[in-house]
């Protein structure tokens, strides 16, 4: 037997050449990451930005609560604090006190605000919008406001809202004051405390000053006297006064002699301009002035003594009745010996 010689065929497959589709596959992977990655950030910072906001929502909850406790606190040591529109509290020592009117408090990023109002009540004592029917004395609306920036031009604000009672009053009609004073506490309608000013309470349920209160003079330093006439308070009893008027309405005042007065004798005096004036006695005065004329005053009235022209005199000085001296703006002197 022949024997046939097999042939061997090997048979080489290529894998076809797909590099382009690798890098595509991989633009959309990294695309698809970085979508997610964004997500992720996203989503972990808004997380964070959400946490921030809720802990500022959560402390300023806290703060514009203690305002409302602070403001109760000073209620329980003095109701007659609450005397403010709008005040900050603060600590001082161990206490809580109000800062003033219109006040503020700044604590980190927030601000606080304490504002009181009115409160309103119907007929039937229930809390009613203002004006109602009266305002309750003994009770007020506290708001504690607190502020603060959530990011740039965006602000939050928390309210706390309080009806805060002076538990420890009382509504008191005073029915009248017909019972007298003598009264140190609170148990008779009738009666009042203390009265310094001669209360006249003899109407029922009116109470007003006495007919006689602060009717007298009292003395305050200085003199006094009595008139014991009636015709003019007996005139010159007393130094250093005047009468003015006479009969029941005349009136004692201070003397007149002690201010400047025009002078009734000044007569041809007062149309000159005078520049100075000597007195030797009080009926023998010598005035010069710019009129160039020398005047003379002679206990009853002014007289034109001489005249030098068109001379302006600055000054006078005699030294008796025919000695006297005159100075002006001729540059000369001027000498009077009794007769020229």
């Amino acid at each position: 037997m022949k024997q046939k010689n097999k042939k061997t065929i090997n048979l080489i497959i290529r894998k076809p050449s797909c590099g382009g589709q690798s890098l595509l596959e991989l633009i959309i992977a990294i695309a698809i990451f970085s979508l997610i990655g964004a997500a992720m950030i996203a989503m972990v910072t808004g997380s964070f930005v959400g946490l921030r906001q809720g802990g500022e929502q959560t402390q300023a909850e806290a703060l514009a609560q203690e305002g409302v406790e602070a403001v109760r606190a000073i209620r329980d040591r003095a109701w007659n604090e609450n005397i403010y529109s709008t005040s900050s509290v603060a600590l001082a020592g161990n206490e809580w006190v109000f800062s003033g009117e219109g006040t503020t408090e700044t604590i980190g990023q927030f601000t606080r605000v304490i504002s009181f109002n009115d409160v309103c009540r119907g007929i039937s004592g229930n809390i009613v919008d203002c004006p109602g029917g009266y305002i309750d004395p003994h009770t007020k609306e506290v708001s504690s406001n607190v502020s603060w920036n959530v990011r740039p031009g965006v602000s939050n604000t928390v309210r706390r809202v309080s009806y805060l009672t002076n538990w420890d009053s009382s509504f008191w009609t005073q029915t009248n004051w017909s019972g007298g004073s003598g009264q140190t506490i609170w148990s008779d309608a009738t009666m009042y405390d203390s009265d310094n000013y001669n209360i006249d309470v003899r109407t029922a349920g009116e109470a007003k000053l006495g007919a006689t209160v602060n009717s007298n003079w009292e003395i305050s330093g200085g003199s006094s006297a009595k008139d014991t006439s009636d015709i003019d308070f007996g005139q010159g009893s007393l130094s250093d006064t005047a009468i003015t008027g006479t009969g029941d309405l005349a009136s004692v005042i201070l003397d007149t002699g002690y201010l400047w007065t025009e002078d009734a004798d000044s007569g041809l005096a007062t149309t000159q301009t005078l520049r100075d004036l000597d007195a030797l006695s009080s009926s023998d005065i010598w005035a010069v002035g710019s009129s160039g004329k020398i005047l003379h005053y002679d206990g009853t009235s002014w007289s034109q003594f001489a005249d030098t022209g068109s001379q302006t005199w600055y000054s006078i000085d005699m030294v008796s009745a025919t000695d006297g001296w005159l100075v002006g703006n001729s540059g000369k002197i001027y000498h009077y010996d009794g007769s020229t």
